[in-house]
């Protein structure tokens, strides 16, 4: 295999940030706000009809940018069943009484807690048809969900259940976890990719690996061109890069990288920066760390280290 092939592989960069440790999934229990969007749904009083909801959940401060979340569960949890798991498991209601909170610490001794204790969402008149993520705002760091239910104006702002939701985010972890600058630097990256903003996200791959290298030399404040510094760092691991495939395949795209990146920060000539280039680009850049972390010098050998479950 050659790096033309390498680099087309399927959820490559997923596939190296999960190697390298960058990305995490975990599992969050999120209470959602049924109430109507009544420009979509009107209002059918007494009637049953079919009502549709948005709700927003920020994941600020639990997580980095989030690549992908997915909705794993939907159950109702009644208040007086609230109240009896949070004296059996002694899991007390903070100020503002968040239900997911209390649930959550209390999946931390029962992982099955959402369908041993909680009820599907179709009881007494009232049905939820769908509930799925809308979007993902990086920005402002939130997730939108968009649903639908059947019921009357008694399913509108229940009094005695609510509905929640177990989802699955697979984020980047934080600086403050790993204790590295270039996770951060990468994670604001495809934050700013999803936004739209490819000339900002460029340079922070081009900026996360220089910060790689100056981690791993310990080189932070000696001057010298990125390209100097690569080479001494895979000459620091590997004996002959002459013969390292990846090294010298990839390594070779560095100037046309290096040279977009100088356009960009000088401002000496006009260049658009397309989605598909910043993903090019972070996969080169990807595939310089795996390769250095897995001591691979071969595409075929470093696709095996990153498969491995």
């Amino acid at each position: 295999m050659n790096y033309a092939k390498f680099k087309k592989i399927e959820n490559l960069d997923l596939k190296i940030l999960s190697f390298l440790g960058i990305l995490q999934t975990k599992s969050r229990i999120i209470q959602i706000n049924n109430y109507p969007d009544y420009d979509l749904s009107g209002y059918g009083g007494q009637f049953e009809k079919t009502y549709y909801f948005t709700d927003s959940w920020s994941f600020d401060g639990e997580f980095g940018a989030v690549l992908n979340v997915s909705i794993e569960s939907q159950r109702v949890f009644h208040s007086d069943d609230m109240e009896r798991l949070s004296e059996e498991y002694d899991v007390h209601f903070g100020e503002n009484n968040a239900y997911d909170l209390v649930l959550n610490e209390i999946r931390n001794e029962n992982e099955h807690l959402m369908w041993s204790e909680g009820f599907p969402p179709d009881f007494d008149g009232f049905k939820l048809n769908d509930i799925r993520v809308d979007r993902i705002d990086h920005s402002k760091k939130e997730v939108h969900f968009f649903g639908s239910y059947d019921g009357d104006s008694s399913s509108i702002q229940p009094v005695d259940w609510n509905i929640f939701i177990e989802c699955s985010f697979c984020s980047f972890i934080s600086s403050t976890t790993s204790g590295k600058f270039y996770v951060d630097l990468i994670s604001e990256s495809y934050s700013l990719k999803d936004s739209g903003n490819m000339k900002l996200s460029f340079f922070l791959v081009y900026a996360a690996l220089e910060n790689y290298i100056n981690e791993c030399l310990d080189r932070h404040e000696k001057e010298g061109r990125i390209k100097d510094k690569l080479n001494e760092l895979f000459r620091s691991r590997f004996t002959s890069l002459e013969k390292h495939q990846i090294y010298t395949s990839a390594a070779g795209e560095f100037d046309d990288w290096e040279k977009i990146r100088n356009w960009i920060v000088h401002g000496k000539a006009k260049v658009d920066i397309t989605n598909e280039m910043v993903e090019e680009f972070t996969i080169f850049v990807l595939t310089l760390m795996a390769s250095f972390e897995a001591k691979e010098t071969i595409f075929d050998s470093l696709l095996k280290e990153i498969d491995k479950p």
